[in-house]
C-alpha cells in the first residue's frame, strides 16, 4: 500500500503553523495601519500650517499700503493690512484683517472698510462687502511682531491647542 496523502497529524501541524503566521501578519498589518494614521494626521497638520503661512506671507508680500499691529484683550494680535493685491473674494477689498476668535480659530477678514477694534464686531460682519475665511483651527496664540530695524519685516508666532509652536517671517517688497 503506497498512499500519497497527509496524515491527520501533518494537517494539524500545518494548520497550527499557518495560524501562527497569520497572527503575526495581522499584528504587522495593524501596526502599519496605526502608523499610517499617525503619519496622515501629522502630514495634514503640516500642510495646513504651510497653507496658513503661505496666505499670510502673500498678504504681507503683496501689500502697497500700511500694516498695523494691535492687541486684543487676550494679548493676541489683530493684524491689519491695507491695499494688498492678494484678495480672494473681491478685488476692490483693500483691507485684510487677521484675528483669533474666541473659539480658537484664526480668521482672515477681507473688506472694503477698515476693521475697527472698538466697534461691534457683529455690525461690521453684517455688511455685504465683508468676507470671512477660517484659515486655521485649534490656535491658542497668534502674535505678529514687527522688526525694530526694518519696519517692513514681520515675525508671526502661532501656538496650537496641542502646544506646537510655529514661527515664520515675511517682508513687504512693493514700495
Amino acid at each position: 500500500m503506497n498512499k500519497k496523502g497527509f496524515t491527520l497529524v501533518e494537517v494539524m501541524v500545518s494548520i497550527t503553523i499557518f495560524s501562527i503566521v497569520i497572527v503575526f501578519l495581522y499584528q504587522s498589518l495593524n501596526l502599519s495601519k496605526t502608523f499610517n494614521q499617525t503619519f496622515k494626521r501629522h502630514l495634514n497638520n503640516h500642510i495646513s500650517m504651510y497653507d496658513l503661512e503661505k496666505i499670510i506671507f502673500e498678504d504681507i508680500l503683496e501689500t502697497k499700503g500700511e500694516i498695523s499691529i494691535k492687541t486684543d484683550k487676550n494679548n493676541n494680535t489683530i493684524f491689519q493690512i491695507t491695499q494688498s493685491n492678494n484678495t480672494y473674494h473681491d478685488p476692490f477689498n483693500k483691507y485684510i484683517t487677521y484675528l483669533l476668535s474666541n473659539n480658537n480659530k484664526l480668521i482672515r477678514i477681507e473688506s472694503k472698510d477698515e476693521f475697527n477694534t472698538t466697534s461691534s464686531i457683529s455690525q461690521f460682519l453684517d455688511k455685504d462687502d465683508v468676507y470671512i475665511d477660517i484659515i486655521a483651527k485649534d490656535i491658542t496664540k497668534f502674535k505678529v511682531l514687527s522688526n525694530i530695524q526694518n519696519a517692513d519685516a514681520f515675525t508671526i508666532y502661532i501656538t496650537t491647542l496641542d502646544e506646537k509652536d510655529y514661527l515664520f517671517s515675511a517682508k513687504t517688497v512693493i514700495p
